[in-house]
């Protein structure tokens, strides 16, 4: 094949590949010279025996429209004598015919590809610049994507894998661990679901965009995203605590005190909740409202338990009095309602009943909750989600609270916790 058609046929090859990828003709074109480039001083440094002889330096221009390549050998002139090292790259100046040229001044001179008559040559080219396109893709969607890091984005299952899920978003794929779902997280493919994205990597061998579901922020943006008041902070998430898979606790406040943080996530007969609860697979979600006060905000915490007391130990350590038949509620399944209610106030937790602390000689001062409506008839639901129902959706806080805590949750739980 003529070396110029051969030529016109890779531009022209590489161009209608680079442009299915959606990069500009600039980008292309400095692509295919940048590969160019690269081949060219490959082709000359196998010629050379000293690896200490400087590669000569080359002008490409490459025509996309005309799918031409102009090759120019670029020579910086000297008048001095020439070292070994620099034969390649520099020319006296008394060889040039030119007399606008002078010392340090580029001399370029016209060469031919003619002289390179093996194909492997034009099929590292397409190696290079099959690459370079690939870097300039992963380019592309980390700054498209940068903005997404720390949110969530709701994307379709492409493929199940042993370890993994491939989603699509934007037709652009997300990572999501095995590892980083919880045991509910059963998905299948074509399923659409909420993934937190936690990294956007500019350059990698694998997956660009990382995603989680177990991330601790993964529910923060969660409750973001389906209740409005929390999306327009007039209410605020303090903590939460999660045990992937099991139960998350979400402390809540409110920003205006006629605004009830609990019931408007709720919502009315849990409306706005059961998008979230869905979302999670049925994973059991307690909503708590704020207390700056310590004894409050564990009384309130150990729901579906009840304390009736509390000793402080130290300013660590507590000890939470529940009756008997409360005991076993307060620590919940494994332990986890307590440890969880331990992780969102940050102190160490242990629960005695009444019976033990009397026969331990252990002294504890009594704490009672108000009833949760008694101040109804001066705080509203900011969103209107509750209003007329209130009672009928305090009824229901009351039932999403004592929900049976108790099924059979397999042996996977002792495995993991």
């Amino acid at each position: 094949m003529n070396i110029k058609n051969q030529q016109k046929k890779i531009v022209e090859a590489l161009k209608s590949f680079a442009e299915l990828k959606d990069i500009s003709k600039e980008e292309i074109k400095k692509l295919l010279e940048e590969s160019f480039l690269k081949a060219l001083s490959k082709e000359y440094e196998k010629d050379l025996e000293n690896n200490e002889i400087m590669l000569p330096l080359f002008d490409i221009s490459v025509k996309l429209d005309e799918g031409k390549i102009d090759v120019k050998r670029k020579w910086i002139l000297t008048d001095q004598e020439i070292d070994e090292k620099e034969v390649n790259v520099k020319k006296n100046i008394k060889e040039v015919n030119s007399k606008d040229l002078k010392i340090d001044d580029y001399y370029f001179e016209d060469i031919s590809l003619d002289s390179i008559k093996h194909d492997s040559f034009f099929l590292y080219i397409k190696q290079l610049f099959t690459q370079k396109i690939s870097e300039a893709e992963k380019v592309k969607v980390y700054e498209k994507f940068i903005d997404y890091k720390d949110h969530i984005v709701k994307a379709k299952i492409e493929k199940s894998g042993p370890s993994h899920y491939l989603l699509n978003y934007q037709d652009n794929i997300i990572f999501l661990s095995k590892k980083e779902t919880s045991r509910l997280d059963q998905f299948n493919v074509g399923d659409f679901v909420y993934v937190y994205i936690t990294k956007i990597e500019k350059s990698s061998k694998d997956a660009q965009i990382i995603a989680s579901r177990k991330n601790p922020e993964f529910i923060s943006k969660l409750i973001e995203k389906e209740i409005e008041d929390v999306a327009d902070k007039i209410i605020k998430i303090e903590k939460i605590a999660r045990q992937p898979g099991f139960k998350t606790k979400v402390i809540v406040s409110s920003t205006l005190d006629e605004v009830d943080p609990v019931g408007s996530i709720i919502g009315v007969k849990g409306q706005k909740i059961r998008s979230i609860i869905d979302e999670l697979r049925g994973e059991r979600i307690d909503i708590i409202e704020y207390s700056k006060d310590i004894d409050i905000q564990i009384a309130r915490a150990v729901i579906p338990g009840k304390i009736i007391g509390i000793n402080k130990v130290n300013d660590e350590k507590y000890i939470l009095v529940t009756e008997e038949k409360d005991f076993l509620s307060v620590l919940g399944k494994s332990g986890i309602n307590i440890r969880l209610v331990a992780n969102l106030v940050e102190k160490k937790l242990d629960v005695k009943t009444k019976k033990m602390v009397e026969e331990e000689n252990i002294r504890y001062h009594h704490i009672s909750l108000p009833l949760y409506n008694q101040n109804r008839n001066t705080r509203k639901n900011f969103s209107k989600i509750v209003d007329e129902n209130y009672e009928d959706n305090y009824d229901l806080l009351e039932d999403l609270a004592s929900m049976e805590e108790y099924d059979d949750y397999d042996q996977e739980l002792d495995k993991r916790y």
